[in-house]
């Protein structure tokens, strides 16, 4: 099957994209992390009773002025989403589902989080990314706006949520829209924290910078130590294309990797007025911008990544 989308992938492209870049180009992943995390939303076979809410006193800028200054702190509404028909009220477990790079629904029934939740009758939280889905802390996404889209910030979301969350009153709370309302107080239940990929970065994280607000974390297929150039992920890409027990081959790792070269080279040449009318960047002749020239490309090899990832 690999082997089959390669050739067809390559055939389709007939030049493709750098092998100093696309053999070794993370940052690509994450246009397959924003679809990956459309099979972590629920439909109504997937989960019964998942009642959606959002935050009112979600916090802008945690690291706002000193308390030194007078400092009133600017709210936003962050999107969560509560599964309680499985929890078992007092000191039974909290598992918060951590948002990512996407929109963020309910948590799937076919998640593992969903099984150990049945186990554990814990009571299921997913909680939305700043900056995605239905969760905007600023009124648009101008470049001085996105100084606030940090992964720091999105841990101060959690450590925020939670505590709100933990203090809630089971009588019905005015914080959220529509009102939040527990069967009972989750004051003293152990939180354990869940991610995947990005978010499963966050949650080790959040293990590690607020130590006392969760009993544990589960960080799944988590890049824990950030790099600006994250080139092992298209490593790993380029050792299934080549690997023979899942129909991969030398021949087809260097069938990508010389398409790869010829489009690369083309770009920083200038000519990508010579590309093949499929793979001309749209309204621009030659790219010229560095951000746009690492977009262009980063969104072709995606397409490779999305193969050795999901298929």
């Amino acid at each position: 099957m690999v082997l089959y989308l390669c050739r067809s992938i390559v055939y389709l492209f007939v030049l493709f994209f750098p092998s100093n870049i696309a053999l070794q180009f993370g940052r690509t992943r994450k246009s397959w992390e924003r679809q990956s995390r459309t099979f972590s939303t629920s439909t109504s076979a997937d989960v019964s009773s998942s009642n959606t809410h959002f935050y009112k006193k979600a916090i802008v800028d945690h690291f706002g002025p000193s308390s030194s200054v007078a400092y009133e702190p600017e709210f936003w509404r962050q999107r969560f989403h509560v599964t309680s028909e499985l929890w078992g009220g007092t000191g039974y477990p909290v598992f918060l589902y951590i948002g990512g790079e996407g929109p963020q629904g309910p948590v799937s029934g076919s998640l593992f989080i969903y099984s150990l939740a049945q186990t554990h009758k814990a009571l299921v939280i997913a909680l939305e990314h700043r900056y995605y889905g239905e969760s905007y802390p600023t009124e648009d996404m101008s470049t001085e706006n996105l100084v606030y889209l940090t992964s720091e910030q999105a841990l101060a979301d959690i450590a925020r949520f939670r505590d709100y969350i933990a203090h809630a009153s089971p009588f019905g709370d005015d914080d959220s829209v529509p009102p939040l309302s527990l069967a009972t107080s989750a004051s003293t239940s152990p939180w354990i924290v869940f991610g995947g990929s990005y978010p499963g970065s966050l949650s080790a994280w959040f293990k590690l910078k607020y130590p006392s607000l969760a009993v544990g974390a589960i960080a799944s297929s988590a890049p824990v130590f950030s790099e600006l150039d994250f080139q092992q992920y298209a490593q790993v890409v380029g050792s299934a294309l080549s690997y023979p027990l899942i129909g991969g081959s030398e021949a087809c790792y260097d069938a990508v990797k010389s398409a790869v070269d010829a489009i690369h080279n083309k770009i920083i040449s200038g000519l990508a007025s010579h590309l093949p009318d499929a793979l001309r960047p749209c309204g621009k002749s030659n790219l010229t911008d560095a951000l746009d020239f690492a977009t262009y490309e980063s969104e072709l090899f995606g397409n490779f990544e999305g193969i050795v990832q999901y298929n």
